[in-house]
């Protein structure tokens, strides 16, 4: 079988390009050929004699609307001129504009919209107003993908009901959950002193997006300052334009030590 596959990123190190890269094993160890249409691909995949790497230059213009509709434009020309040479094309959400045969749901912007914790309003500032506006088109644009597509593969039965609420249903939707890896995440042994952690607090980890609060860290750090335990909160991520530092100021913790601690600063 031969198999196209577009992202923006296909490896380890990425929440959806992880999910890509196990795909293409797992479709590479069946037998299958892969086609990866995307700005970024694990060297061990490209070397691979039955992979074929594509790559998508990524825009220089400015702001991430504009960056990831040149994408989808490129994505959605290469697409229709080599379609007959595929027999699934598998996209990932909006991805491309083009019609595909399989679509990956890793997460639907209406339902972040919705979800009550949404952080952005359009009339607070000009950011507030720029997100607003990314938001809103990436719902019209996932709707349009959702619809351009054979089968919908939502990674949850939280994100399939959020492509249900779309309006879009059936038997199509189809969810396969995430797997992990057990050889690779298992117990080892502790590396608390790497990181400057202490050895016997009860320790919490929270690793993802630092940028804004979609993945509620902002919850975890008020629970925190409200908790009597003795536990220890280390945070794994990107801090670069993130507004958590300037939180955990504001709600004292940075003054209770050694109840908080970044573990990444990259």
């Amino acid at each position: 079988m031969r198999i196209l596959i577009v992202t923006h990123v296909v490896r380890k190190n990425d929440g959806q390009g992880r999910v890509n890269y196990e795909i293409v094993q797992t479709a590479l160890t069946a037998g299958h050929c892969v086609t990866l249409l995307a700005a970024e691909a694990a060297p061990e995949l490209v070397a691979h004699p039955r992979v074929r790497f594509v790559r998508v230059a990524r825009s220089r213009l400015p702001t991430r609307l504009v960056q990831y509709q040149m994408f989808a434009l490129r994505c959605g020309a290469w697409i229709r001129a080599h379609r007959k040479e595929f027999d699934v094309v598998h996209v990932n959400g909006f991805i491309a504009w083009a019609s595909s045969d399989v679509n990956a749901v890793h997460f639907v912007h209406d339902g972040w919209y919705r979800c009550g914790f949404y952080p952005f309003r359009f009339l607070r500032s000009f950011y507030h107003a720029y997100q607003v506006l990314y938001t809103w088109l990436n719902i019209a644009c996932e709707k349009w993908s959702f619809r351009h597509t054979d089968v919908i593969v939502p990674v949850s039965q939280k994100v399939a009901g959020e492509v249900r609420a779309l309006g879009i249903g059936g038997a199509r939707v189809q969810v396969i959950h995430n797997g992990v890896d057990i050889d690779e995440f298992r117990l080892g042994a502790s590396e608390r002193a790497r990181f400057g952690l202490p050895e016997e607090r009860f320790m919490l980890l929270f690793a993802g997006d630092l940028r804004m609060s979609r993945k509620n860290l902002d919850t975890v750090l008020h629970a925190l300052v409200l908790t009597s335990a003795d536990v220890h909160l280390a945070v794994a991520g990107i801090l670069h334009n993130s507004p958590y530092p300037a939180l955990v100021e504001s709600l004292g913790l940075s003054s209770i030590s050694p109840t908080w601690s970044w573990t990444c600063r990259h």
